[in-house]
Parts: C-alpha cells; sequence; structure tokens
C-alpha cells in the first residue's frame, strides 16, 4: 500500500483501505449480540433483529463477506478472558494481516465519547492480537481445535486522540458514508450527519495537508511486529 511522510504530524499518510482491500474475504467479527440496545430501540423484541439487518447492510456496503457474532451482552462487553479466546480463534481461523478495532484508550478531552462497549471491545482485541494469538500456551483449547498461532501485522485503532496515521478517504467517501448511515437507529439517536462526516473528514484532510478539498480519517496504527 503506498505511503508517505506528511509533514504536520509524525504518521503516515495512505490510500483508503475500502479502495485497496476490496477482495473477497474481509471479515467483521462483532463482540456483542447485535441486541440494539445502544440505539433507539424500534420495538420490543424486534431490536436485534432490526441491528442485525442494518449491520448486514453497512457491511455489503464496505463489500464485508461476512459478519460473526460472538454472543456477548450488549452494554457488558468486558475484555474478559473468554473473550479474548473468541477473538483470537477468529483471527487464527482467518489470518489476516490488519485488524481494525476501536481505540482502547480513554480521551480525557471527550469522556461522552468513551463508550464502555468500544474501550473495552478494543482492549480484548489488542490482546488477541498480541499476545494471545501469537502464544502456544495462550488459550490451549484452540491448539486442540487445530488453530496455530497467526501473527497479525498490523493493528489499527479508530477514534483514537492521538493518530498517527492518515487514510486518504475521499475516493472512497460516499461508500464508508453508505456504512455509517446504514446503522439507521444509531444514527436516529445520535447528532450524526452527511454534513458532520464530511465536515469532520475534511477538517482530518487539512490537519495533515492534504490538496484542498481532499477527505481524510484518522486512526491509531501498531506495528506488532
Amino acid at each position: 500500500m503506498p505511503s508517505g511522510r506528511v509533514g504536520a504530524r509524525a504518521g503516515e499518510l495512505v490510500r483508503s483501505p475500502v479502495a485497496t482491500s476490496r477482495a473477497p474475504g474481509r471479515v467483521a467479527v462483532e463482540p456483542a449480540r447485535g441486541t440494539g440496545r445502544g440505539g433507539v430501540d424500534p420495538g420490543r423484541g424486534r431490536a436485534g433483529a432490526v441491528r442485525r439487518r442494518e449491520q448486514a447492510r453497512a457491511a455489503a456496503a464496505l463489500g464485508v463477506t461476512e459478519v460473526r457474532y460472538l454472543g456477548y451482552p450488549d452494554g457488558r462487553v468486558d475484555a474478559s478472558l473468554g473473550l479474548r479466546r473468541d477473538l483470537t480463534r477468529s483471527i487464527r481461523e482467518l489470518r489476516p494481516s490488519r485488524v481494525l478495532a476501536p481505540t482502547p484508550v480513554w480521551n480525557l478531552a471527550s469522556l461522552a465519547a468513551c463508550r464502555p462497549d468500544h474501550l473495552a471491545a478494543g482492549a480484548a482485541v489488542a490482546f488477541a492480537v498480541h499476545p494471545d494469538a501469537t502464544t502456544p500456551a495462550a488459550h490451549p483449547e484452540l491448539l486442540a481445535e487445530g488453530l496455530l498461532p497467526w501473527h497479525v501485522q498490523e493493528l489499527w485503532f479508530v477514534s483514537d486522540a492521538q493518530p498517527n496515521r492518515a487514510v486518504d478517504v475521499t475516493d472512497t467517501f460516499e461508500t464508508e458514508l453508505h456504512g455509517v448511515l446504514a446503522h439507521e437507529t444509531r444514527v436516529a439517536a445520535s447528532d450524526l450527519s452527511t454534513e458532520a462526516l464530511r465536515d469532520w473528514a475534511a477538517e482530518a484532510g487539512r490537519r495533515w495537508r492534504l490538496a484542498p478539498g481532499r477527505l481524510a480519517e484518522e486512526l491509531r496504527v501498531g506495528a506488532v511486529s
């Protein structure tokens, strides 16, 4: 993937992964059940079905071929050994080179943006990537399932307060926008809008000194090896 050093920040500028990684095989792993507790409840007993349909539409828009639900209850996800094991199982089975996750780091400048489920999921993913997925003795039951250790090359965190990489999303912004807006119940429960999302991306582009009119998404990227 092409990259270049940008003077505005100590980091890298890369092309959008939506544009460069649309080959079949992209998989999303969702720790929670998708029961809809995070958005507007569209009706007792129907929230989970609605959220899963929205997730399926969002995945299809982004070229994701499979969504795996691990079954942990919405609103009560923590970085438990059980969740780490289940994430490690997916990593060893799917053998990805890159894993994308919510940041596990509190943003003290915006506590309202720090959802406990997201922080816990990010921490569990980080532990699953390393040391769990790479260590033969971690979760020995996975070896019994025939799942050998696997080394992920990069771990990308979204919504981190200290990003070190910007992704130019100008050419894929509309595709990514469709993915976000597919989560209709959550969008309805927030102040998200097409204009706000475009403004955030434009501001990120200016921070990273992209050409005028270019859009960017900021991430925190760590090399695992």
